[in-house]
């Protein structure tokens, strides 16, 4: 299975202002749109967690609240980010997985939805030296000097 990245998470909460003080304000997760679902009853709110990944937050005021014990299930739904659905489907098919998924959970929807990616910024010191730093484990004394080099054009081989 080609599975990248997980694309979004969902949530149900039933207080919108203790959701975003929480989500936004204590792990610094970033708006990306906030809409009132008048329709729906609901207000829909979604967050950028990384890169890759939303956490979406439904807020019903009149959803039921969760025990404690038993525990019971919570996951809205998980999506994932896929080069080809049609592929992924195709594959989860034959493994026998959307049979099996369905007996236990039901599937709603297969959705296709095309995403641009705006192109990341270009680096400069502080940035380059920290994703040297979280994807390499390189300091910031060998980013440099390794920037340094490639920017003398000498031979880093």
């Amino acid at each position: 299975m080609d599975f990248h990245t997980i694309h979004h998470i969902a949530i149900i909460v039933s207080d919108r202002n203790q959701a975003k003080e929480f989500y936004m304000n204590k792990l610094g997760f970033s708006l990306i749109r906030e809409n009132e679902r008048k329709d729906r009853h609901d207000w829909k709110i979604d967050l950028r967690i990384n890169e890759s990944t939303e956490l979406e937050i439904f807020v019903k005021e009149d959803a039921a609240q969760r025990p404690s014990y038993p525990e019971a299930y919570g996951l809205r739904h998980l999506a994932f980010h896929v080069d080809c659905v049609d592929d992924m489907v195709k594959e989860l098919e034959a493994n026998d997985i959307l049979n099996k998924l369905s007996k236990s959970f039901e599937i709603e929807d297969i959705e296709k939805k095309e995403k641009s990616k705006k192109a990341p910024l270009p680096f400069i010191t502080s940035t380059l030296q920290q994703a040297a730093g979280n994807k390499l484990g390189m300091n910031a004394k060998k980013t440099m000097s390794i920037a340094q080099k490639l920017y003398e054009g000498v031979d880093l081989g």
